[in-house]
């Protein structure tokens, strides 16, 4: 997946990679016990995303540091 997504981002059919990360507090997460609308937006974890496209695509060389850097800071 990290090879096809290295090669999304140099061809330029992907322009970045974002979280929607939020911690939740219990209190917060109760709030959609009996209706799953009513869950808080975000996900706990996501924002390890960023971590995990370094580690699989820069230190592998599938992508540089450049094309990280537009990746997910630009």
């Amino acid at each position: 997946m990290i090879v096809c997504v290295s090669l999304c981002v140099v061809s330029g059919e992907l322009d970045i990679v974002c979280s929607d990360h939020c911690a939740l507090s219990m209190a917060q997460k109760a709030v959609g016990k009996d209706d799953f609308r009513l869950i808080p937006a975000g996900v706990n974890g996501v924002a390890e995303r960023l971590s995990v496209v370094w580690d699989r695509a820069v230190v592998s060389d599938a992508l540089n540091t450049h094309f990280y850097y537009l990746f997910t800071c630009y």
